[in-house]
């Protein structure tokens, strides 16, 4: 068993150095939301394109407090997409190749980039919650080109019948008895990406 525990303590103190960097800053977190300083809550879409080479940190600042909503880290060309809550933000983007930490962020190196227009975060209609796709995939290339476009979250609303007495082939008629069990029915919400 002491061998054991020495081989083991050989290895961990091979591999901590090699995984603390700098004290951690040299390991970038994986793509996703970093932090949501928000009541309010986040179904409306934002994905967000980028390309492979660098790494960004994208901030969502709310457009009438000022406030810091929302954080985010995305390794480039990773899928990243999160739901954001409702509102008018500013899109901040930090980007650069080493990542130290949210505060250095990638160092003298970091290059910074803001959205011209707010992106606006709502329900129109009914049962849709429209966001935004957000292209920084040029942004390198033209330092400062991106695109935006929409993206929804449409809803469905239904009965399930599955199992009630109002499903098919054995529908019960409400009898005249008011003090007779009702049958309940169930609600489903369908949600899919349309637009």
């Amino acid at each position: 068993m002491p061998l054991v525990g020495a081989i083991l303590g050989v290895m961990l103190g091979a591999l901590l150095p090699a995984l603390a960097g700098a004290g951690g800053r040299d390991i970038p977190p994986q793509t996703g939301l970093l932090w949501l300083r928000s009541t309010l809550p986040a179904v409306f879409p934002l994905q967000i394109k980028t390309v492979a080479g660098h790494d960004y940190h994208v901030t969502l600042v709310h457009g009438d407090t000022r406030g810091e909503t929302l954080s985010a880290f995305i390794e480039g060309g990773d899928f990243f997409r999160v739901l954001v809550p409702p509102g008018s933000y500013d899109l901040h983007v930090a980007y650069g190749a080493h990542w130290q930490d949210e505060q250095a962020l990638f160092g003298a190196q970091t290059r910074f980039f803001r959205l011209g227009a707010p992106l606006r975060f709502e329900t129109r209609g009914i049962g849709t919650k429209a966001g935004h796709i957000v292209d920084l995939r040029t942004l390198i290339e033209t330092n400062g080109a991106s695109s935006v476009s929409p993206m929804a979250i449409c809803q469905r609303f239904g009965a399930d019948l599955t199992g009630s007495p109002l499903s098919p082939p054995a529908f019960v008629p409400m009898l005249d008895d008011l003090h007779a069990p009702r049958p309940r029915l169930r609600f489903t919400v369908t949600s899919r990406i349309c637009g």
